[in-house]
Parts: structure tokens; C-alpha cells; sequence
């Protein structure tokens, strides 16, 4: 009984139904905190392409923390523009909008 209890739990945190579980109660809340964990959940991401450009553009005398700002601006705006109905997965949804933000924002700056 236990392995059966144990394994119900895992699918219940695997996590692809874990982001679908957020994703539906963004779309049924749009509220700040369904919002919240959705930045949380992608922050990282957003971080490692920064990273990336960062790396990249490491002569332009630009702080890592403005381009890290630039794909946390960006990670914002594509939350309520993503619809997970669509099939086409949010990562690779938001990485155009973040690394077209960055380079808008650092062309600016």
C-alpha cells in the first residue's frame, strides 16, 4: 500500500503536470500570486539566457544585473500572452521574447 501511496505522489509532482497544474490556475486566477510562481518557476531560465548574453556581450561594458532585469522584464510580459493550449511549450515561447528584449534594451541603453 505504501509503494502505491508513493507512487501516486510522484505523478502528482512530475514536472510537466506540476507547470500544467500552474498554468491552469493562472488562467482561472490571473491573479499576482498564480502570476508569482509562474516567474518563480521560470526565473532560472531567464537567468541562464542573461548568462548567456552577458557572456556574449562582455565588452560592451554592460552589468549583468541590467540584462538579467531585461529577461525578468520580458519573462513578465510573455506570462499573460502564453496560451498553453497551443501546444508549443513555454520555454521555447519566451526565449525569442527575452533575447529580443535584451537586445532592444541593451541597443537603447
Amino acid at each position: 500500500m505504501t509503494v502505491m501511496r508513493h507512487r501516486g505522489m510522484a505523478l502528482l509532482v512530475r514536472p510537466e503536470r506540476v507547470e500544467a497544474a500552474l498554468w491552469r490556475a493562472f488562467r482561472r486566477d490571473q491573479g499576482d500570486a498564480a502570476r508569482q510562481r509562474l516567474f518563480d518557476r521560470y526565473q532560472p531560465f531567464a537567468r541562464r539566457l542573461a548568462a548567456a548574453q552577458y557572456a556574449r556581450r562582455a565588452v560592451g561594458g554592460f552589468e549583468r544585473t541590467d540584462i538579467e532585469q531585461l529577461a525578468y522584464e520580458a519573462l513578465l510580459q510573455a506570462i499573460p500572452r502564453f496560451d498553453p493550449a497551443r501546444g508549443v511549450p513555454f520555454e521555447g515561447f519566451v526565449r525569442r521574447r527575452i533575447l529580443g528584449h535584451i537586445s532592444n534594451g541593451l541597443a537603447q541603453m
